[in-house]
């Protein structure tokens, strides 16, 4: 039978605010046409100098060279047009509020999250040649490596939804929810169905979202009703019609659940029907779950609680509280752990960076799965100088995109890759979400991190660092299972694309890092 398409969004949802964007830019436009009119060529030679000025201003920020070139580009060729869409997804500014919240949660939690000698030694003597990759979890992404932990692989959204329902059943203490999409349907009202009855038997439940993210999703009085139910509920960086406050950057694109302190998924999933396959979009979705049991939840558990905090600007004071949310059970050794964050709000990438340092590290394979491949010239290199080295490098995209234009975006990185002999497949059944890296039968990574600009520079994200656990050896079988359903593109197949293909994805690499 064929699964039904997934509902299209309610425009009446979003509506009002885009409204009062247009509101604004129209003023805006008004304006310049009536200074048009007095004064000639003097607005637009205002606005000319004002985008050479943030261009200056652009060129001189830290900031990624790739995403740098493409602002500039825009900003001179387009100078009004350019300045509105800088105001809106350009700025990577912080609010005064923003950067003190940062500063007390920092230094709240820092204390609580460490690693153990013996573990990081441990780690080197076994795994020398990916200590490294540990070592810039630590060091830049302040997140503890632990033993003491075990993980199961899910490869399909259905699978990893029906063990997080089981363990969902079984929460006693609290149960922690964040992110990016939480969507009306099948998947969300099994899940609302338990945290419904937990919260009405006492348990600590809380849910964050992503307010962009799940915006056009939630029927009326979704807040109230769960807040009726006894569910805390909090969006993350609400949306602001006010131009000066419209942040389309910092959206929590995190998938976290957390229940007792105990069990911890992540993964690409969220909680919206086309994650499980009861509804139809772009063919089969092909996601995956990362289930954690034991010691390293407890960096999920602060990773929510910090977002929780920040989200609503509040100052957690005494973070020591916290210590009775540890894990209280105890598993066996299933290797080394490291669940990790990544945010916008300062100038580290561990996200990218242990994409690279993996990459950089493989002697025989690395195998990458990915729904979009926008990437920056750093990591271009490091995957075509992998592969130039025998190094087997191949990497998994959708063949049907759920934006068209990313997209092609997409396909417009093939050429360079291909040429140096990375070897790309595009997975035909339908849409795959999932983010993985594989190397060598000895580390994987699994979270919410794409290989784009958004996630390694705009986004909050998470994921899971692994050496030598069994979910390594899930995800390699995994990925060569995706692989065999799969079409490869050849590099002389992919050079005879249409002219008119082509000219499209020129234009789209150039803007590529602002999608």
């Amino acid at each position: 039978m064929d699964k039904p398409k997934r509902a299209k969004p309610k425009i009446i949802r979003w509506a009002p605010a885009a409204l009062l964007i247009l509101a604004q830019v129209v003023f805006v436009i008004w304006v310049l046409y009536q200074l048009t009119i007095r004064w000639s060529w003097t607005p637009f030679l205002v606005f000319e100098g004002l985008a050479i000025v943030m261009s200056v201003r652009v060129a001189y920020k830290q900031d990624n060279p790739s995403y740098k070139i493409s602002w500039i580009i825009v900003l001179l060729l387009l100078p009004f047009v350019g300045l509105l869409l800088y105001l809106f997804m350009g700025r990577r500014g912080l609010p005064f509020w923003m950067k003190k919240s940062i500063v007390n949660i920092s230094l709240g939690t820092h204390g609580l999250l460490t690693s153990s000698p013996e573990t990081e030694k441990s780690l080197g003597q076994q795994f020398p040649m990916h200590e490294r990759e540990s070592l810039l979890l630590a060091r830049q992404g302040r997140s503890p490596l632990y033993q003491g932990t075990s993980t199961r692989f899910y490869p399909l959204g259905e699978l990893g939804y029906q063990a997080m329902l089981e363990e969902l059943e079984k929460a006693q203490r609290f149960i922690f929810l964040e992110y990016f999409i939480v969507s009306a349907g099948q998947m969300w009202d099994g899940i609302h169905e338990i945290l419904r009855r937990k919260a009405k038997e006492g348990v600590d439940v809380r849910l964050m979202y992503d307010d962009f993210g799940s915006m056009n999703n939630h029927p009326k009085g979704f807040r109230s009703q769960l807040t009726r139910e006894g569910i805390q509920v909090r969006p993350f960086n609400r949306i602001d019609p006010r131009i000066s406050n419209f942040y389309m950057n910092y959206r929590d694109h995190r998938k976290i659940l957390v229940i007792d302190g105990n069990v911890g998924f992540t993964g690409g999933v969220n909680l919206a029907d086309e994650y499980i396959n009861v509804v139809d979009a772009h063919g089969h979705w092909k996601d995956c779950v990362l289930m954690l049991k034991g010691e390293a939840v407890w960096s999920f558990t602060m990773m929510f609680l910090g977002s929780w905090h920040f989200s609503a600007n509040e100052d957690p004071y005494d973070h020591t509280r916290y210590l009775s949310l540890r894990p209280t059970v105890q598993v066996e050794d299933d290797g080394f752990v490291q669940p990790y964050g990544d945010s916008p709000l300062d100038n580290v990438n561990p996200a990218e960076g242990v994409y690279m340092q993996m990459i950089y590290n493989a002697r025989r394979y690395v195998y990458i799965a990915t729904p979009y491949l926008i990437l920056d010239n750093e990591m271009v290199t490091a995957l075509c100088t992998a592969a130039s080295s025998g190094v087997d490098v191949r990497i998994v995209t959708p063949a049907h995109g759920d934006h068209g234009y990313v997209h092609m975006a997409t396909r417009s990185s093939y050429g360079s890759l291909l040429e140096a002999g990375v070897r790309i497949y595009e997975y035909t059944p339908g849409f795959i979400h999932s983010k993985l890296f594989v190397s060598d039968d000895q580390v994987a990574t699994v979270g919410s991190v794409n290989m784009d600009f958004r996630s390694f520079y705009l986004h909050f994200e998470c994921g899971v660092w692994m050496a030598g656990s069994q979910a390594v050896a899930q995800v390699r079988d995994d990925m060569l299972s995706t692989m065999e359903q799969s079409e490869e593109i050849l590099y002389e197949v992919w050079k005879r694309r249409p002219w008119y293909v082509k000219v499209g994805q020129m234009f789209l690499h150039l803007i590529a890092p602002m999608m």
